[in-house]
């Protein structure tokens, strides 16, 4: 019950920032990414995979961010963060996604979606659309990542 409740608060939030125009979506940046222990520097072998969703605001100072597992970790979750770094450079953390004892959703899981928001500035930006950001999923197995990907723009 309380999953749904949250599931919905991220939904009407997201329409909120980002309307339901069809004029709206078209403006919006979407980036995604793979996450695969391969993207990993050094790389991972390991079973464990996911995806992320970033939406970047209208005027760029907002980001929603849904990162979601694919197929279970290897390790147990430890952390998980948004990277600064070009692909297979490692990087320093911008932001926190999953830190224990100071989230709101402590289950990561298969299906069961981590979304945050983040606010940017226009260096972020720029390295978003750079290419230079990256989502890394630490574990009990790889504490430096088991799994990463790189956020790249959709067109």
């Amino acid at each position: 019950m309380q999953r749904r409740r949250l599931t919905w608060v991220f939904v009407l939030a997201g329409l909120a920032v980002f309307g339901t125009s069809a004029c709206d979506e078209a403006d919006i940046e979407k980036y995604t990414a793979t996450l695969e222990g391969a993207q990993e520097n050094p790389p991972v072998t390991t079973g464990g995979a996911g995806r992320a969703v970033a939406l970047v605001s209208h005027d760029g100072t907002r980001v929603d961010l849904t990162v979601t597992l694919t197929a279970p970790l290897t390790g147990t979750l430890t952390l998980a963060h948004i990277h600064r770094a070009a692909r297979g450079s490692n990087g320093g953390v911008i932001h926190d996604i999953w830190v224990p004892n100071r989230t709101i959703i402590d289950d990561f899981s298969v299906g069961n979606p981590i979304a945050r928001t983040f606010t940017f500035n226009a260096e972020h930006l720029n390295d978003l659309r750079a290419g230079n950001y990256y989502v890394n999923v630490h574990s009990t197995f790889r504490p430096g990542g088991e799994i990463r990907g790189q956020l790249v723009r959709e067109d």
